[in-house]
């Protein structure tokens, strides 16, 4: 499929900056629309670079979009913590609040992002109205992983 000017002229429409989410300077990606924002959470070692063409695919269709890089990945500060998930749970709880206009946000993350995403879904003081996890990690051990455990 070739891409068309159109598509090349929407894609062109995606911002990249720096914003400060909760205590936490970091890479925001984002594409304007309306409806609920759609927040996407990368899983570990990745960044929200992994969203681009999720992000430019939603921008077509017109959905307002944002893609964050989590503390320590990507471009974003590598703030000193005591536990890495609490202050992912703090960092997602503020970018939920941050970039919902009023409408609401549709929480959308995978591995170590789907994980937080499920964490963030029991909270009753976020605006959510939908909490998608694609991959969760952490939620049970693998065979694989139990026998190494067992062989060592």
């Amino acid at each position: 499929m070739s891409t068309t000017t159109e598509q090349v002229r929407k894609r062109a429409q995606r911002n990249t900056k720096v914003a400060m989410i909760g205590a936490v300077r970091t890479r925001v990606l984002d594409v304007d629309g309306s409806g609920p924002t759609i927040l996407l959470i990368h899983g570990f070692t990745e960044s929200a670079d992994g969203w681009r063409s999720v992000l430019d695919m939603l921008g077509e269709q017109g959905h307002r979009c944002v893609a964050v890089d989590l503390p320590h990945f990507g471009r974003a500060a590598r703030p000193v913590t005591t536990g890495y998930l609490s202050a992912v749970d703090d960092f997602i709880a503020a970018a939920v609040r941050q970039f919902d206009r009023g409408d609401g946000v549709v929480l959308v993350g995978n591995s170590v992002g789907g994980l937080s995403v499920l964490r963030a879904a029991q909270r009753a003081d976020l605006p959510l109205v939908a909490a998608v996890a694609i991959g969760p990690a952490g939620l049970h051990t693998t065979w694989w992983m139990r026998l190494v455990r067992r062989v060592r």
